[in-house]
C-alpha cells in the first residue's frame, strides 16, 4: 500500500483563463458541488476572498433568494495604510507594496426561493492585473488550499526545516521551469515567512482560550491549578486607576525547589515582553536562582504585570512569601531603585542584602562618565569659542 505523499501538488496556471459572456453563469444541482468549484478556482488561478451575504428582504413577497454571498478578487479594494501614524519610522515594519489594484472581478452565488439549483455569476474579467503571470503570482498572498497545506504540516509536528524539505524542488523539476511553461508549482512560492505565520496561527489558536483575554486568562489560571501550580490573577493594589493587574506563576516543582534555593536569588525584569488585553506593553519579572547541580540558573518563580511600578512587585513578593514560603536573605538586581523599593517594602521585618549586578553597574558608570566627560569638553569648547 502506498503512503500519501507529502509534498505540495498545488499548482498555479499561467494560461489566461476566458469564457465567451462575462458574467459566465454556473449551475449546481448539489449545494456542496459549488463549493468544490470555488475551491479549486482558488486554488489555482485566482484567490477569491468571502466578502459578505447580501441581506434579503424581510417579506415573503419581496423575497427572492434564499440566499445570496459574494466573493471578490483579493486585487479588489483600494490600499490602506494601517501602520500607526505615531510610530516612530525607525520602528515601523517595512512592507511592500499592496495588492489592491480596485480589480472588479467577483463571484455572486445564490439560490433562488423554492429552487434547489445553487447558481453562480462568475465575473472573470480582471483589471488592473494579470492572474496569469508571474508578477501577479508573485505578488497575491497564497491561495486557502496551500494555507490550508502548510496548517496542516504545523499541526502534524513538522518544523520549519522539515517542512522547507517538503517544498524543495529537485534539479529536474526546476529544468523543467521555462518561459513557455503553462503552470508552476506553488511551493516555489512559498518563503520562510509563510511558515512562520502557519506556526502562528496554531499557536494564536492554542493559545487563547477564549476570544475575550480575561477570560482567556482566567481559563488558564483554572488549567494551571488543575494540574498543581499556585497561580494568581489579580488588580495591582495602588494601581486601579490605571486599571494595573499582575499574573503570578509558581509551578509545583518551582516551589519544590524554594526552600533550597530561595536564600540567594536574581530578580529580573524584561520590558515589553508582549502585549496586553488593551494593547499595552507587557513586564516580565523573574526570581532566577542558581542550580547547585547543574551550576546553571533556574527560575523559581514569573510575574507578568502591565505597568513598570513598584506596586505589582511588592504584590508579587509579598504572595511568594506566603503561597511559597519565599524567604530571601540576599537578592539581586539591576540598577533599578524600583526594584530596591519593592524588595524593602514587601520584606519590611526582614534584613535583605541587595546587591547590584556587576554588568549593570558597569554599564550605568560607563554611560555617567562619558555623559560626564562629554559635558565638560563642551564646556571647554565653548569658553574657546
Amino acid at each position: 500500500m502506498a503512503l500519501p505523499s507529502l509534498k505540495l501538488a498545488i499548482r498555479h496556471i499561467l494560461t489566461p483563463q476566458t469564457y465567451p459572456t462575462n458574467p459566465r453563469k454556473l449551475t449546481f444541482e448539489d449545494p456542496d458541488e459549488w463549493e468544490s468549484w470555488l475551491a479549486s478556482e482558488c486554488a489555482v488561478y485566482t484567490n477569491w476572498r468571502f466578502k459578505k451575504d447580501i441581506p434579503q428582504a424581510q417579506s415573503n413577497r419581496k423575497r427572492k433568494f434564499e440566499w445570496k454571498r459574494l466573493y471578490e478578487c483579493d486585487h479588489a479594494g483600494s490600499p490602506r495604510d494601517r501602520r500607526d501614524e505615531n510610530l516612530s519610522p525607525k520602528k515601523r515594519r517595512k512592507t511592500g507594496p499592496s495588492i489592491k489594484v480596485r480589480c472588479n472581478a467577483k463571484i455572486e452565488v445564490y439560490q433562488l426561493v423554492g429552487s434547489n439549483v445553487v447558481t453562480v455569476d462568475h465575473y472573470w474579467q480582471h483589471n488592473n492585473h494579470d492572474p496569469a503571470t508571474l508578477v501577479n503570482m508573485k505578488m497575491s498572498r497564497n491561495p486557502d488550499a496551500v494555507r490550508h497545506w502548510l496548517d496542516a504540516r504545523v499541526h502534524e509536528g513538522f518544523d520549519s526545516k522539515v517542512i522547507k524539505a517538503m517544498i524543495r524542488m529537485t534539479s529536474e523539476e526546476l529544468a523543467e521551469i521555462t518561459k513557455e511553461v503553462d503552470s508552476l508549482p506553488y511551493s516555489i512560492k512559498i518563503s520562510a515567512q509563510d511558515i512562520y505565520n502557519a506556526t502562528k496561527r496554531k499557536a494564536m489558536a492554542t493559545t487563547y482560550l477564549s476570544p475575550d483575554p480575561d477570560e482567556s486568562i482566567r481559563l488558564w489560571m483554572d488549567a494551571l491549578r488543575k494540574k498543581g501550580w499556585t497561580v494568581a490573577y489579580e488588580p495591582t493594589p495602588g494601581e486601579e486607576s490605571r486599571q494595573g493587574f499582575t499574573i503570578q506563576l509558581c509551578s509545583k516543582w518551582q516551589k519544590s525547589l524554594i526552600p533550597h534555593y530561595g536564600e540567594t536569588v536574581c530578580l529580573d525584569s524584561t520590558h515589553n515582553t508582549c502585549k496586553g488585553p488593551l494593547r499595552e506593553k507587557m513586564f516580565l519579572s523573574t526570581i532566577l536562582a542558581r542550580d547547585r547541580v547543574t551550576g546553571k540558573g533556574v527560575p523559581l518563580a514569573w510575574m507578568i504585570t502591565n505597568l513598570e511600578s513598584h506596586y505589582p512587585l511588592v504584590q508579587f513578593l509579598k504572595w511568594l512569601r506566603t503561597e511559597c514560603s519565599f524567604s530571601p536573605r540576599t537578592i539581586m538586581i539591576d540598577c533599578s531603585d524600583t526594584e530596591a523599593l519593592a524588595i524593602k517594602l514587601a520584606f519590611s521585618d526582614l534584613i535583605i542584602s541587595i546587591l547590584f549586578c556587576y554588568w549593570h553597574l558597569w554599564e550605568a558608570w560607563d554611560v555617567g562618565l562619558w555623559y560626564t566627560v562629554d559635558r565638560y569638553m563642551r564646556g571647554i569648547v565653548d569658553r574657546i569659542q
